[in-house]
C-alpha cells in the first residue's frame, strides 16, 4: 500500500487530493475512503486508475 498525507479535501463536494513524497498528488473520492478523512490525516491507499488519471482507492486513516 502506498502512504501519504490528505492535502486537501471538501465533504461538502466528496473530493480532494492526497500527497505522496517526491510523486504527484492523487485524487480521491470520499467513495473510496474508509471512515473520514480530512486535511493533514495521514493515509494508506492502493493506486487505481480513474477517467482522469491515477486515483486512491481503499483509503485509510493512519492511526499514530
Amino acid at each position: 500500500m502506498a502512504t501519504g498525507t490528505v492535502n486537501c479535501f471538501n465533504s461538502t463536494k466528496g473530493f480532494g487530493f492526497i500527497t505522496q513524497e517526491n510523486v504527484s498528488d492523487v485524487f480521491v473520492h470520499k467513495n473510496e475512503v474508509d471512515g473520514f478523512i480530512d486535511e493533514g490525516d495521514k493515509v494508506e491507499f492502493e493506486l487505481g486508475e480513474g477517467q482522469k488519471g491515477p486515483c486512491a482507492t481503499n483509503v485509510k486513516k493512519v492511526l499514530g
